[in-house]
């Protein structure tokens, strides 16, 4: 019965590719039969919509298949582990595992062959500088959740329940875009971060203007993410933490500059050289320079400083 199920999921899929009921329904009986799904249906399936989504908005290059790794390279990685990963991780490894730039920047996600388990936890992001980890204890029965263990405690000492496993991986990216800290590769031109100092003035507008979606987040009422139209903001839960700001494009810029102000903005550019490599903060911006992408040349001012 449960092949006749399946045979009949992926026929009705084939017959309309681009019906996501039809994608999701192929995908629920892929995964009950424990059968690796096609990148395909990966693909069109409503469980990595807001991952492609993202992508596609933020990045130069959207997912293709084959940026996806081979079910054969994650089986082995399974055999080394000894364990047989999530469901949504083994899927995050097909659809992602071979493209560059998405396990990169701040808190990035753990690429394939570097996963491990730590003390019963399965790793799936370091914490930026070494704060912590994410990721999913093995002996924890029922739907996958993300935990987060505070490095500094211990690793017995502190651990705690964030989110389900599926919102993870486009929480993850939405925090990599908009977080003040090195940025991932690959981003648009359009694609501007900004930091404000002022955060205390601005955060009633904030919470009123923008819709907060869930983590990842350190701690669960410390960090928060917020979304507008080409826009993602980072809150650390911290006044005098710069907090991060991602905007695309000119119209995204002037939305952000009319519902927070103009004052108290911070341009952040970041450098690749090797011998300062990070980021840096204007202390006064341009409004008009920055509409028209002009933020000038971050590594020319500092060899002038040197």
């Amino acid at each position: 019965m449960g092949d006749l199920r399946l045979r009949e999921a992926i026929r009705d899929w084939q017959a309309a590719p681009a019906s996501r009921p039809h994608a999701d329904a192929a995908l629920s009986a892929h995964e009950r039969a424990e059968i690796d799904p096609p990148w395909a249906l990966l693909a069109a399936s409503s469980a990595w919509a807001e991952v492609f989504g993202l992508v596609e908005a933020w990045y130069v290059d959207p997912l293709r298949e084959e940026h996806g790794a081979p079910w054969e390279e994650i089986a082995a990685q399974e055999a080394a582990l000894g364990l047989r990963l999530p469901e949504r991780v083994r899927q995050w490894f097909a659809l992602t595992g071979r493209r560059p730039g998405l396990s990169e920047g701040a808190d990035e996600p753990v690429a394939l062959a570097d996963l491990e388990v730590i003390e019963g936890l399965l790793v799936l992001s370091h914490g930026h500088q070494g704060i912590g980890e994410w990721g999913v204890p093995l002996a924890e029965e029922g739907e996958p959740w993300i935990h987060f263990r505070l490095e500094e405690l211990g690793r017995d000492s502190f651990l705690t329940r964030l989110e389900a496993l599926d919102s993870f991986y486009p929480r993850l990216l939405q925090y990599q875009i908009a977080s003040d800290y090195t940025p991932p590769r690959g981003l648009k031109a359009t694609v501007q971060r900004w930091a404000h100092e002022q955060v205390s003035r601005i955060r009633p507008e904030l919470q009123r203007r923008f819709e907060r979606v869930g983590g990842p987040r350190m701690f669960a009422d410390c960090w928060h993410l917020y979304r507008g139209p080409g826009i993602l903001i980072m809150d650390h839960g911290e006044e005098e933490h710069p907090h991060g700001f991602a905007t695309s494009g000119a119209a995204a810029l002037a939305t952000l500059r009319e519902r927070l102000g103009d004052q108290g903005w911070l341009a952040s550019r970041y450098s690749e050289r090797e011998d300062h490599p990070g980021y840096g903060l204007d202390a006064e911006l341009d409004w008009e320079s920055a509409a028209e992408g002009v933020l000038g040349d971050f590594d020319a001012e500092l060899e002038e400083e040197a």
